[in-house]
């Protein structure tokens, strides 16, 4: 199998894709997924998944029958290109170390490890509204309905108002 995947020319098809569109912004860097698509297709192959992110290849770029096999392979990695949350095993995977408490950026380590617990725990996306939204959203309803009485009661009260 690693001969085979040594021989799939992942590579060239960016090298193809970048000759055929030359004008793309940043000499195609995003668009080709010149960084980490090829590998993630190759460790898919591989594997069975991949663990790396973002992978940013527009597929539209690649089209040339030369290169169809590596082609295939692009295809079938998760793309990071629509806005959607991507997989966190995937930005896990990604990280230089499996120690985050390594992680020298400020603040970084925390939040990572906080979002790696919650993940873990089955927690993440179910984090409750913080208090302060529900008590303003109360008052906001509370208020209204308030408003909305004392204007109808001032319309039944006033005089020379007559009532349709």
């Amino acid at each position: 199998m690693l001969m085979r995947i040594l021989r799939i020319p992942g590579f060239r098809s960016a090298g193809h894709a970048h000759l055929a569109h030359p004008r793309l912004p940043f000499g195609g860097y995003y668009a080709l997924g010149v960084c980490q698509d090829s590998i993630g297709a190759i460790e898919q192959k591989m594997t069975g998944k991949t663990t790396l992110f973002p992978n940013t290849a527009d597929m539209a770029l690649f089209n040339d029958p030369r290169d169809s096999e590596i082609n295939a392979l692009l295809a079938a990695i998760p793309k990071d290109r629509s806005g959607g949350p991507p997989h966190l095993e995937r930005i896990f995977g990604s990280l230089p170390t499996t120690d985050i408490a390594a992680i020298t950026i400020p603040g970084l380590a925390a939040d990572l490890e906080s979002v790696r617990a919650a993940w873990q725990n089955e927690r993440l996306g179910q984090a409750p509204r913080p208090v302060w939204r529900i008590v303003l959203i109360s008052v906001f309803g509370i208020a209204t309905v308030l408003l909305i009485a004392l204007l109808a009661l001032r319309l039944s009260s006033s005089p020379g108002v007559e009532p349709r």
